[in-house]
């Protein structure tokens, strides 16, 4: 069976939609070594830095209720690829 032959599901068609933080981190692990990306330059495109975080907090309080939700859980998820990568570094 080929991959086009496997029916998509509504959620695997939504880029937007984050995956497994542990599949995330994987992918990224993937790419230590290659166009000059090492474990420390992936961990920073993984992380949040002091600034964006605090961007992202005043974002969140003056927006709706959803959308502080959505970066809360964005936060939390960024969190976990951090550890999975970590884990596997």
């Amino acid at each position: 069976m080929r991959d086009s032959d496997i029916p998509k599901k509504k959620k695997d068609s939504d880029p937007r939609r984050a995956g497994s933080p542990a599949i995330e981190a994987l992918a990224l692990f993937r790419l230590v070594g290659k166009n000059g990306d090492t474990a420390e330059t992936l961990r920073e495109l993984i992380s949040v830095s002091d600034r964006e975080l605090t961007e992202l907090h005043e974002w969140a309080a003056c927006s709706s209720p959803a959308v502080a939700v959505g970066i809360e859980n964005m936060l939390k998820f960024r969190s976990k690829v951090a550890r999975e990568f970590d884990r596997l570094a």
